[in-house]
């Protein structure tokens, strides 16, 4: 899982390398990954979507108005792991 990398995703062909990394990743890699199955997944990804917020509080920035393309990627990755 540490060799995909969200951070410096902006364009649209970016996050579809990420997204097929990410299913890489789950394919040869899923004892690395928190939620393996599609329903885990999603509350995973409903949870840390709604968990956002406070965690850009945290850290000292404003929560986002608008998402970018590295938003989404960093929200599937969050997903992947979040418990």
């Amino acid at each position: 899982m540490s060799d995909v990398d969200y951070s410096k995703i902006k364009t649209r062909q970016e996050f579809c390398d990420f997204a097929s990394a990410l299913r890489l990743s789950l394919r040869d890699d899923s004892e690395n990954w928190e939620n393996v199955n599609l329903d885990d997944f999603l509350k995973a990804l409903e949870a840390w979507v709604s968990d956002m917020g406070d965690h850009e509080r945290s850290q000292g920035k404003q929560e986002a108005v608008s998402l970018t393309w590295r938003d989404i990627a960093r929200m599937f990755h969050s997903a992947a792991i979040y418990e």
